[in-house]
């Protein structure tokens, strides 16, 4: 079996993916942002893990900003009225300044089977 993609990658991933958003502005934006933030909430659900595994201080500091960046990013994308490009461009940069802070983040094998992102 292949070495599951570390949490740190697929964060990264996700950077480069609204990167690209934001690049292209594609007219229909719905998917594509789906697709693109999606993969945060594997990350927050093996942070969860990690947590009730053994919470430390740093595990629950990651998933408070982790959180955050998740509302965030949806909020993004559930805008009253029109395309928040700002609140996009705030979630990658949000998003950059997180995997800096944080450069290893907890993750814990994961107790139920996600779908791939």
């Amino acid at each position: 079996m292949a070495k599951p993609v570390s949490s740190h990658a697929i964060a990264e991933k996700v950077v480069t993916d609204l990167d690209a958003i934001i690049r292209n502005k594609p007219k229909e934006l719905h998917e594509p942002l789906t697709d693109a933030i999606r993969p945060l909430l594997r990350v927050r659900e093996r942070m969860i893990y990690a947590f009730r595994e053994g919470p430390t201080p740093g595990t629950r500091a990651q998933l408070d900003d982790l959180n955050a960046l998740v509302s965030l990013a949806y909020g993004a994308e559930y805008p009253q009225v029109g395309v928040d490009w700002e609140k996009i461009q705030d979630t990658r940069d949000e998003l950059r300044k997180f995997l800096e802070k944080y450069p290893v983040l907890a993750e814990a094998e994961e107790k139920r089977s996600l779908p791939e992102f």
